[in-house]
């Protein structure tokens, strides 16, 4: 038996790896392209970054800084391209969409520039820039009825006559500019909306709150933060339903949210009937089906989330209905986008209340509508989802079947790399279910070439996957090779993002490499007493 102090050395052996060493070239680099910037080199800075990012593509500051200086020296072609490389970097993050969407519309590829907005409202319904931009690409292409929908939710968000003048005019003069629309046209939507803005005589004290609420929104909230943005929403709810004009859809929303920390904190009557029921009575008098709709899913989504987190074993038939009713609202107002998030919704609810056929029927519909529409985003879900649904069921071939039609697809929706890879995992471990050892290795190390072992979690899970393949196999060597290369990857990656500052991974090996480690000390162990 080998002695606890083996496994001590063992580990310290091991599981060390060599420090990145590019950092101080780097961060010299960065000092040089912002002390170029602040003296007004920018074409030099620009070129700084380019370098940056040349020599470590995972420097994504570098892109986004050189991404906006381009569109600072109006090259706008080039904003665009970094706009486009930041967006498949970071799929989540609306106001890159809603950037990209902006450039493309100032280098004329329209049609593109509204893809681009409708995904930057669809990941956050409440920046007016997203629905600005949204109802510019609608206009442009001669789409009157959607961009005028689209200007007036954009300009019930806008905090201020200031504001509307630095967002809304500021960007007709642009695009008069470029001659993207005739100059009357322009001239006469920016009085227009501007007398309608005074004509709703905002709240003053409502557009404080509101403008604070979405500066603030968009940073790492803690909870005293979080409290901190509650108070202001009502604060604002307090102050805009005193108004001669109130904002429906922004009372109806700041409701929702309300609600919803209310629910978070076990106040459910509260939540629902204070809140959620007075959210959708606003929803109702906005007349907005769209917004409706979206309320509904959204809610539906985040009591699931809610509910998991806190681990309830009780069922809330609530979630189906909220699913239900945004999906019927949906279909009322027939847009495409909005009913296949509605269906996919669907199909999460019936899967939390483990409603198995009810879930794999919505997720076929999801699948017909989404290539009917030739929706990649609405194809991903179903086709990940029911490789998923049939791989908790234990039907591997058809859980591989639909994997593999999810993979076909999968670079035509916005999805983060990380996101990328852990399709591909799955598919691994259908194989690995299925003891296809030479086929887990064969796409596996296929996989980890395109890896960096600190940068990506991944890379260790793919490892450990890889030495059980091996192990399996019989071929010892190898799987204690990976084995050791999964734990010591894992180390490294969780020691790099700290170091880095994008969050503290404790290195946990017991828990996430348990496996690993144990195969690995086993090996070991019978190596030493061999010897």
């Amino acid at each position: 038996m080998v002695k606890p102090a083996f496994f001590t050395i063992l580990l310290f052996n091991i599981l060390t790896l060599e420090s990145y060493g590019q950092q101080p070239i780097i961060r010299d680099l960065y000092e040089q392209g912002f002390s170029l910037y602040r003296n007004g080199e920018k074409q030099k800075a620009v070129e700084v970054f380019e370098k940056i990012f040349t020599l470590d593509s995972g420097e994504t500051n570098a892109l986004d800084y050189k991404t906006i200086i381009y569109h600072q020296l109006g090259d706008y072609l080039k904003a665009a391209d970094g706009y486009n490389q930041l967006c498949k970097i970071f799929p989540d993050k609306d106001d890159l969409f809603s950037s990209a969407s902006f450039n493309l519309i100032l280098i004329k590829q329209v049609k593109e520039a509204e893809r681009y907005a409708r995904r930057a409202v669809a990941l956050n319904r409440r920046a007016y820039n997203n629905m600005l931009n949204l109802a510019h690409a609608c206009l442009i292409q001669g789409k009157g009825k959607d961009a005028l929908y689209w200007y007036a939710k954009a300009l019930e968000w806008v905090p201020s006559i200031e504001g509307f003048r630095q967002s809304f005019i500021s960007d007709f003069r642009l695009l008069d500019s470029l001659q993207l629309f005739p100059s009357s046209i322009i001239k006469n939507l920016g009085v227009a909306f501007e007398d309608k803005l005074r004509a709703m005589n905002l709240n003053p004290e409502a557009g404080q709150y509101l403008d604070s609420i979405e500066s603030y929104s968009r940073k790492k909230l803690n909870y005293e933060d979080r409290q901190t943005l509650v108070e202001w929403k009502k604060a604002f709810l307090e102050a805009e339903l005193k108004s001669a004009f109130v904002r429906t859809n922004i009372v109806a929303t700041f409701l929702f949210d309300i609600g919803l920390h209310e629910y978070q904190n076990r106040n459910r009557t509260i939540a629902q009937e204070r809140y959620f029921d007075e959210a959708k009575r606003f929803f109702r008098l906005s007349g907005d089906t769209l917004e409706e709709a979206s309320f509904y899913i959204a809610l539906s989504k985040e009591l699931i989330a809610l509910q998991m987190v806190e681990n309830e074993s009780i069922k809330n038939n609530r979630v189906i209905m909220y699913a239900l009713d945004g999906y019927t609202l949906a279909l009322q107002y027939g847009d495409q986008a909005l009913i296949l998030e509605a269906l996919y919704q669907l199909a999460n609810a019936y899967r939390f209340e483990e409603r198995k056929t009810e879930e794999q029927n919505t997720l076929h519909e999801l699948l017909r509508l989404s290539k009917s529409y030739g929706d990649a985003t609405g194809y991903f879900r179903a086709t990940n989802s029911l490789s998923v649904f049939h791989g908790n069921q234990h039907e591997n071939d058809s859980a591989l079947y639909f994997n593999q039609l999810c993979l076909e697809q999968i670079d035509k929706a916005w999805l983060s790399f990380e996101d990328v890879n852990l399709i591909k995992i799955n598919r691994l471990e259908t194989l690995a279910a299925q003891e296809k050892n030479s086929e887990v290795i064969s796409n596996a190390r296929q996989l980890i070439r395109q890896l960096s072992p600190l940068k990506n979690k991944s890379y260790s899970g793919i490892c450990e996957l890889i030495g059980n393949a091996y192990k399996q196999l019989g071929i010892t060597d190898s799987a204690y090779r990976f084995y050791k290369e999964s734990v010591s990857s894992y180390i490294a990656y969780s020691n790099e993002t700290e170091r880095k500052g994008k969050g503290t991974l404790p290195v946990q090996v017991s828990q996430e490499r348990h496996n690993a480690i144990w195969n690995l000390c086993s090996m070991a162990a019978r190596q030493k007493n061999a010897d």
